[in-house]
C-alpha cells in the first residue's frame, strides 16, 4: 500500500511539476539527438581517416566560434521572455529576433573571412560550408519556446536536426571523396530544425516577426558582452587542444584527440540541458526569494555532481572499449588521452548551474573574470604541455582548466552573498 502511494506520488510529479516535465521533454529530446551524433561521429570516424577526421573536427570547431555571439544572446532572450507577458513579451521577441538576425550576419561574414586566409583549400571549403550553418541557425527561434517553457516542441527539433543529419550522411556519405558533403547535410539538419519550429509557432508568427530597434540592439548587445566574451574564452579553453595541437603537431594527432574532445563533451550533455532548462526556472524562484532559489540551486549542484562523478568512473574504466566501440581500432591509441580527458566531466557538470546563478543574479562580469583565469591557465599549460606531449598534454591542460573555472566562479558568488 505505501509503495503504490509512493509510486503514485512519483507519477504525479513527474507529470504535473513544470521544472521536471519540461526537462523531460528537453533532455529526452536532446538526449535522443546526441545520441544520433554518437552514430554520426562514429560513422565519419569510420569512413574517414583520423586525418581527414581531423580536419572535420577542425572545421566545426571555427564554427562553434562563429556561433558564439548569437548563442549567448539567446541566454538573455530566453530570461527576458520568461521575464515578461502580453504586448510587451512579443515587442521583445520581435526586436530580439531583428538583433540576432544582424549578429548572425555579422558572425557569418567574419567566419567567411577567415576561411579564406586558409592556405590548405580543403579546410578553407569545409570551414566555408560550415559557416553556413549560422544564418540558418538565427532563423531557429527555439529561444522564444525555451522563455515560454514549451521545451517538447524544442526537443523534437534537435531530434529532428540530428536525425536529418545522420541520414543525409549515409545516403550521400559512402566513401572518403565525399569530404565536402558533411557540412551541406550538417546545414541540412539546421534547416530542418528551423522549419520544424516555424510549424509550430505557425499561427503566431505573425505577430513576432523581426523589428529592428536600435535602443533594444544596443541594449541587448550591451548586456550580453559579458556572456559573449565568457563564450568565447569558455570555447577557447573548451578547444584550445585543438588549435595548439594544429600549431605543434599534425591532422593525424588532431584527430585522435578531437574523437576523445567529442565523448568528453558530449557526456557533459545532461549538464547543460538542465542548465537551459532550469534558466526560466531558476529565474522565477529567485525573483520570489534568495531561500527559494537557493534551496533549487543547491539541490541541482548535488544532483550534478553526484551523476558528473559516475560519468567520469565509468568512462575512465571502460576507456579502451568505449573507443573501439564508438569510432573503431585505429582510436584506441588514444584510451589514455581519453581518461585524463574524463577527468574533467565532474567540474564541468558543476559549472554549468554555477553560471546559470550569475546571470540570474546579473553577475555577469563575474563569469567574464572566472573565464579569463581559465584562458590564462589553458594557455599557459597547452604551451608547456602540448609540444612534448601532443594530446595527452591537450587533455591534461582541459582536465585542470576546468577545475580551475569552476572554483573560481564558486568564489565569486561567495564573495557576492
Amino acid at each position: 500500500m505505501i509503495k503504490s502511494e509512493l509510486a503514485a506520488r512519483f507519477i504525479d510529479m513527474f507529470t504535473k511539476h513544470p521544472l521536471v516535465r519540461n526537462f523531460s521533454f528537453f533532455a529526452s529530446g536532446n538526449l535522443i539527438s546526441k545520441a544520433i551524433l554518437y552514430l554520426v561521429n562514429a560513422y565519419l570516424a569510420r569512413i574517414f581517416s583520423p586525418e581527414h577526421f581531423g580536419q572535420i573536427v577542425f572545421a566545426q570547431t571555427i564554427l562553434l566560434f562563429g556561433m558564439i555571439v548569437t548563442d549567448s544572446i539567446r541566454w538573455l532572450a530566453i530570461r527576458d521572455v520568461a521575464y515578461t507577458e502580453g504586448s510587451r513579451q512579443e515587442e521583445i521577441v520581435k526586436e530580439t529576433w531583428a538583433t540576432m538576425l544582424v549578429l548572425g550576419g555579422l558572425s557569418w561574414l567574419s567566419i567567411t573571412l577567415i576561411a579564406i586566409g586558409f592556405n590548405d583549400s580543403t579546410e578553407q571549403v569545409l570551414i566555408l560550408l560550415f559557416a553556413f550553418v549560422i544564418p540558418v541557425s538565427v532563423l531557429n527561434v527555439d529561444w522564444f519556446l525555451k522563455g515560454l517553457q514549451r521545451f517538447k516542441s524544442v526537443g523534437l527539433a534537435e531530434v529532428f536536426k540530428s536525425l536529418f543529419y545522420l541520414c543525409a550522411l549515409v545516403v550521400f556519405v559512402r566513401n572518403p571523396g565525399k569530404l565536402l558533403y558533411v557540412p551541406l547535410a550538417y546545414l541540412l539538419g539546421w534547416l530542418i530544425a528551423a522549419g520544424y519550429i516555424f510549424f509550430t509557432i505557425r499561427h503566431n508568427i505573425s505577430r513576432i516577426l523581426p523589428k529592428f530597434n536600435l535602443s533594444r540592439f544596443r541594449k541587448l548587445f550591451q548586456a550580453g558582452l559579458p556572456i559573449i566574451f565568457n563564450g568565447f574564452m569558455v570555447q577557447f579553453y573548451l578547444n584550445s587542444g585543438i588549435f595548439f595541437l594544429k600549431i605543434f603537431s599534425d591532422p593525424y594527432t588532431i584527430g585522435l584527440y578531437g574523437a576523445v574532445l567529442k565523448l568528453t563533451l558530449l557526456a557533459t550533455l545532461f549538464s547543460a540541458l538542465f542548465g537551459e532548462t532550469l534558466l526560466p526556472t531558476m529565474t522565477a524562484r529567485y525573483a520570489i526569494s534568495e531561500l527559494h532559489g537557493w534551496s533549487l540551486t543547491s539541490k541541482i549542484l548535488w544532483i550534478l555532481g553526484g551523476i558528473g562523478l559516475l560519468v567520469t568512473v565509468i568512462f575512465v574504466g571502460f576507456a579502451g572499449f568505449i573507443l573501439h566501440l564508438v569510432y573503431g581500432s585505429q582510436y584506441v591509441a588514444a584510451v589514455f588521452v581519453f581518461q585524463i580527458s574524463a577527468l574533467s566531466i565532474t567540474p564541468y557538470f558543476l559549472y554549468v548551474p554555477i553560471m546559470n546563478l550569475l546571470v540570474i543574479k546579473h553577475l555577469e562580469q563575474r563569469l567574464f573574470w572566472a573565464s579569463l583565469l581559465g584562458v590564462l591557465f589553458n594557455c599557459i599549460f597547452n604551451l608547456l604541455l602540448v609540444p612534448t606531449l601532443g594530446a595527452l598534454g591537450a587533455a591534461i591542460t582541459i582536465t585542470l582548466t576546468h577545475v580551475v573555472v569552476v572554483v573560481s566562479a564558486a568564489l565569486f558568488i561567495m564573495r557576492a552573498n
